[in-house]
């Protein structure tokens, strides 16, 4: 049993014969839970979220409640309730939005949510900021504070006596103020519409944003209206948030009534509307629904269309749909009130009205109805309760069939059989006064006159309530007994009142439970407020019922429903509460804004520590509601480091935690626990905010070797100090003002440079090359300065070497060549691939300004780089990279009648053509610059149909030749190759077509056909570009090549060769007891079966009705399908190293054989179909 106790979800085991019910699992949300469904092994909850933000009173700072603002968003919570004693939280998903209603269908939950139309603009606030601290003249014994001669009381006044440190926020401020307030996120230009966000995944953080909810951007009118969103979760889903959304407008006011079937969903919306008399110019007031219809459709939700009716609904149950009609009933009370029925039809994008009944009951106002196919009922009320019957089965003529008046009136009706319904309403008097809660029975057999079977009054005064008036779960008629459970209340007196419901019997108390009281010595109206719990909800498991209140629920057994069997407190402390909900983004974000980390002093100037602290003030909450806070601080991976828990919102580390976090850049982050419930345990944690650990001396940033045009040092920030307050002396920034920086060079030791109170945490250096070292402190603004930091060795490198330019070379081991560089006693040099770190080479303590590799280099394209070293012992940068390629002979592709070449860093190339076998030169060029010839009888003037032998080689800038390429044969006339068309599997008995493209210069074709590697047929004189094999072809896998053929019987290269699988099917029968059987494949050892149900035309009515894939027999039994028309598919499998091969599918539709039942073969068949599956699944 899954209920809602206050703001917690509670998981209820329920009572079995061995053992008693008892509370399993808790989970504390941080919102109002509203709603929740059960969908298999998911619980989805739905809670409300109302977020307040103080503003600051322009006069004093201080923060007034009262004048705050609210940020209203929806929570969607989905639970993994596998572990009942440990659900887990699967997704949750934040929507901004009022909540309205929430239905579930199959595992998908469709959530409406309401946006006012115009966004909520805060006043302009005031921010108070550090000003001249007041001169404070003396301190009296008991704290009085005399300022500038004025005395003030209490240290609380300081800020008071100081209106100059308040200042109005500035534009960007206000608009950003603007942005957190209303949506928690960074502004822009324009306030953005609603959005959602959803919990992050595991091994993500924070909350991930989905995007804005956007909708129809018309024009609201100016009496008001709102935006109305839908957002669909699939809650099966392992990341369920939301797959769908529509948003639109709507024009009105109140509340959105919402309606659903399983297709579609119906939202209305009240408006008001007026017409102007023609002839007395006097305006006519009524009021209307504006209806919208969406899809609930596979491909998510759809807006289907809109209608318009006189009136307002009541509730829900106001609407209806059958067979494609919308039924709803409505009041129109502007003066005197009048209730209508309308039948709507969607027509397009229109709901338009075919049916109606207008002026039912006028005067009176309509309090239930109730539709059932073609019927319906209405119950309205001023004086006497009407109820009306209406026969609805001719949707463009409705007509009203009987009436019953009796006193009262019923707030819900159900059918509970066919010719009954069961009420809850009110009796009333002659004159329509109200009067006590009761039940009643109708006979709605006969629909031209309604009958009153029996009534139950369950109090004699008018003080008592029930909320299955209002609210039609908490109903529980239970048919299998013919017993009605429903929570009642009189003055403090709450309890669950069981009743008998029997046509012949009447309706009859035979139990009550609970009797939840208020205190005994309060009485009246004053006991009714004292009241702190009610029962809400039954129901029934096995034979017991279970009364389910805010705090406890009340086990009886429904054979003794007098006697108390158990009782269970909801807010069983022993169990403890799991925190569930997150935070809103606004939330998390001024949390992680209200964590401050500070470097403590004292006022004498010792070091205390690194504060954490939480500005309550920032964050927008209350201390009051926080029992206790948790920090941590995780480094730039994410690892946590460490973790510190304080009752109060300041927490200073201890020498060993500094030690332990060392310098650097960390995130910390906050959570708390609340003090309004006293088991409640931590939420979760805020965002991170970034903060940096700086040593209490200066640290070298910059590199330790500098180069001669980039000769800066840089060093880290020391953190300004914070000195504690004492007394009435408020605390007080001690700032760094600059830095000293003392230079001496490495070998000497002799100072060289001393610069003083640099204002940067830079400077640039004007030094020779060499080794030095450096020393940094601090100079704080009271002019005392830090320590001196440890020495820091650094470096500047000389001048960088120039390499000369190196061009493309056949040379093996190229020269590579530098310019000179002062103080330079030796060289290095370095080579290494393109991406300039795999090196190839490499040559230390060369004495000249050019080297030759002492080795071959492979052919490529290296980068060399060459760095001197200096007589001070300091090397010079390396040189800019130069670039070399060492290229070889050319290879040669041929391309029908042309061909090409790679010419990489060529000037021109030298071409040489003879007439292939022969020494008969017919070209030569050595001035060719490109690197192809298109075609060699167009291009070269060579004669057609001829066979040639082609050379080229390269010629390069350093005047260098390449070595001839190989040779190749080039066919003037022909394409080098025929490109055969691919071809899927085919069946045994199929004719085999083979198809190619076109090829350049070819008369005719030649086609060569093998079978499993046996030679099969070869056919010339082909005139197509497709042929096909005489006769049907058999089982096996075929092989297949075609080559083209020109004139003077010149003939192309082969074509790559095609493969061809031919495969058998199996064939189908049906014997006349519904038995299914197939032949067998060759070498198939399993069979896939798959059948649909199709109506008798074969259109297909469901899919995938059965799917085998692992069948090892070649039968199976249509019995189980009686009658239905069967479309059927059977193909062999062929498992062979770990690959599936397939037969083409085999087809066939039968009608499965009417009345036959399962023999004994078929229990056996069905009994080896199991076996056969689970064989599969190991």
């Amino acid at each position: 049993l899954y209920t809602i106790s206050q703001n917690e979800i509670v998981v209820i085991r329920a009572a079995t014969a061995t053992a008693e019910a008892a509370v399993v699992s808790r989970m504390q949300l941080t919102d109002t839970p509203v709603a929740m469904f059960l969908q298999g092994s998911r619980l989805t909850v739905i809670s409300s979220r109302n977020t307040y933000t103080p503003f600051f009173d322009l006069m004093t700072g201080a923060m007034f409640r009262p004048f705050s603002s609210s940020t209203q968003q929806t929570v969607v919570s989905v639970l993994d309730i596998v572990d009942k004693t440990a659900p887990a939280l699967v997704q949750e998903t934040i929507v901004d939005g009022i909540y309205q209603a929430a239905r579930a269908v199959g595992d998908q939950v469709y959530l409406v949510v309401n946006n006012n139309a115009t966004a909520y603009v805060p006043g302009l606030g005031m921010i108070w900021q550090p000003g001249p601290t007041p001169v404070v003249s003396s301190i009296d014994p008991i704290n009085n504070i005399t300022i500038d001669n004025m005395t003030i009381g209490s240290t609380a006044a300081l800020r008071i006596a100081a209106p100059s440190q308040y200042r109005y926020q500035t534009r960007n401020e206000y608009l950003q103020s603007v942005a957190d307030l209303v949506y928690g996120t960074q502004f822009n230009d324009g306030l953005a519409p609603p959005s959602v966000w959803r919990r992050a995944a595991e091994g993500e953080t924070g909350l991930q944003s989905l995007g804005w909810l956007d909708g129809n951007t018309d024009e609201l009118p100016m009496d008001g209206g709102q935006t109305t969103t839908v957002l669909q979760f699939d809650a099966k889903e392992s990341n369920p948030g939301p797959v769908s959304n529509l948003t639109m407008t709507l024009r009105g006011y109140g509340g959105v009534t919402v309606y659903s079937t399983e297709d579609s969903m119906y939202l209305v919306m009240q408006e008001s509307t007026s017409t102007q008399d023609s002839a007395t110019g006097a305006f006519i007031y009524s009021t209307g629904s504006r209806i919208h219809k969406i899809g609930l459709t596979e491909n998510g939700l759809v807006a289907e269309g809109e209608g318009f009716v006189k009136g307002y609904v009541h509730d829900q149950f106001s609407l209806d749909e059958h067979n494609g009609f919308l039924r709803i009933v409505t009041t129109d009370s502007w003066f005197a009130s009048t209730n209508e029925l309308y039948v709507l039809e969607d027509q397009g994008d229109t709901l338009n009205v075919v049916g109606s009944i207008e002026g039912i009951a006028p005067t009176e106002r309509i309090y239930s109805s109730r539709f059932d196919g073609d019927r319906g009922w209405v119950v309205t009320f001023r004086q006497v309760d009407p109820i009306f019957s209406f026969d609805l089965s001719d949707p463009r003529n409705p007509h009203i069939t009987g009436e019953l008046k009796i006193p009262g009136f019923s707030d819900y009706m159900q059918l509970i059989d066919e010719n009954h319904l069961l009420a809850i309403g009110r009796n009333a008097t002659a004159e329509g006064r109200v009067q006590e809660v009761q039940v009643s029975l109708f006979d709605i057999s006969d629909m031209a006159n309604p009958v009153l079977l029996h009534r139950y009054s369950l109090d004699s005064n008018t003080y008592g309530y029930s909320v299955a008036s209002s609210d039609h779960l908490a109903f529980n008629y239970m048919p299998a007994i013919g017993t009605l459970a429903i929570p009642f209340g009189q003055w403090a007196q709450q309890r669950i009142v069981l009743l008998s419901v029997d046509v012949q019997d009447g309706i009859n108390q035979i139990g009550v439970v609970g009797g939840l009281a208020a205190d005994p010595n309060v009485v009246g109206w004053d006991a009714w407020w004292s009241q702190t719990d009610s029962f809400l909800r039954s129901v029934q498991i096995d034979d017991s019922l279970y009364a389910i209140s805010q705090k406890s629920v009340h086990i009886v057994d429904l054979d003794d429903p007098n006697t108390l069997v158990q009782q269970l407190t909801l807010q069983d402390t022993t169990v403890r509460s799991a925190a569930l909900a997150g935070l809103t983004p606004m939330t998390t974000k001024k949390l992680s804004d209200a964590v401050r980390v500070r470097n403590r002093q004292t006022p004498s100037g010792a070091a205390t520590g690194l504060q954490l602290h939480f500005d309550d003030v920032l964050a927008g909450v209350s201390l009051d509601n926080i029992a206790e806070f948790e920090f941590r601080i995780r480094n730039a991976d994410k690892t946590v480091l460490m973790t510190v828990g304080s009752e109060t919102p300041d927490v200073i580390l201890t020498t060993a935690q500094q030690r332990q976090l060392g310098t650097g850049t960390y995130l910390v982050e906050v959570r708390t626990r609340s003090s309004r419930l006293a088991n409640a345990v931590f939420g979760q944690w805020s965002t991170g905010e970034s903060f940096s650990v700086v040593a209490s001396t200066p640290t070298m940033l910059s590199s330790s070797t500098l180069t001669m045009a980039d000769r800066k040092l840089q060093w880290s920030h020391v953190s300004d100090r914070v000195t504690e307050a004492i007394r009435a002396i408020p605390e007080k920034l001690n700032r760094v003002t600059g830095y000293d920086l003392q230079i001496t060079d490495a070998k000497t030791g002799k100072r060289i440079q001393f610069d003083r109170n640099i204002n940067a945490t830079e400077t640039d250096l004007n030094l020779p090359a060499g080794r030095y070292k450096a020393w940094l402190r601090a100079i704080y603004e009271i002019g005392v300065p830090g320590k001196w930091s440890a020495a820091e060795s650094f470096s500047i490198l000389g001048e960088k070497v120039v390499v000369n330019d190196l061009t493309t070379t056949t040379n093996l081991a190229p020269t590579i060549s530098w310019q000179p560089v002062a103080d330079a006693v030796t060289f290095q040099i370095e080579v290494t691939q393109p991406n300039g770190t795999t090196p190839v080479y490499s040559a230390e303590n060369l004495n000249s300004t050019s080297h030759k590799p002492g080795r071959n280099l492979p052919l490529g394209t290296y980068s060399i780089r060459v760095r001197g070293q200096l007589s001070s012992g300091v090397a010079t940068e390396w040189s800019d990279p130069k670039t070399v390629t060492i290229v070889g002979r050319p290879d040669i592709l041929v391309a029908g009648s042309g061909f090409s070449w790679n010419a990489t860093g060529a000037m021109r190339t030298e071409v040489w053509i003879n007439t292939s076998g022969t020494s008969n030169r017919v070209f030569h060029s050595t001035t060719a610059t490109g690197s192809s010839v298109s075609n060699v009888v167009s291009d070269l003037g060579l004669s057609s149909g001829a066979v040639y032998d082609v050379w080229v080689r390269n010629i390069l800038p350093d005047g260098s030749m390449t070595s001839w390429s190989a040779k190749s044969i080039l066919k003037s006339s022909i394409a080098d190759k025929v490109q055969v068309h691919s071809m899927a599997p085919l069946a045994v008995g199929e004719a085999l077509t083979i198809s190619w493209e076109s090829a350049t210069g070819a008369n005719s074709y030649e086609v060569y056909v093998a079978r499993n590697g046996q030679f099969l047929l070869r056919q010339a004189g082909i005139r197509d570009t497709q042929f096909t094999l005489p006769g049907a072809a058999i089982a096996g896998n075929y092989q297949i090549w075609v080559r083209a053929v020109g004139s003077g019987d010149l003939k192309s290269n082969w074509g790559d060769r095609m493969n061809v699988v031919v495969q058998q099917t199996p064939s189908l029968s049906m014997s006349d007891s519904g038995l299914l059987s197939w032949t067998s494949l060759p070498a198939t050892s399993q069979y896939e079966l798959w059948i649909n149900e199709v109506d008798a035309h074969g259109y297909q009515v469901q899919s995938g009705l059965v799917h085998l894939s692992n069948l090892t027999t070649r039968t199976f039994n249509l019995s189980e399908f009686s009658g239905r028309h069967l479309k059927i598919w059977v193909r062999g499998v062929q498992k062979t190293n770990e690959h599936l091969t397939y037969s083409p599918w085999s087809i066939k539709s039968v009608t499965a054989p009417a009345g036959a039942t399962a023999s004994g073969f078929s229990f056996a068949h069905s009994f080896e179909r199991v076996i056969d599956g689970v064989l599969a699944e190991l």
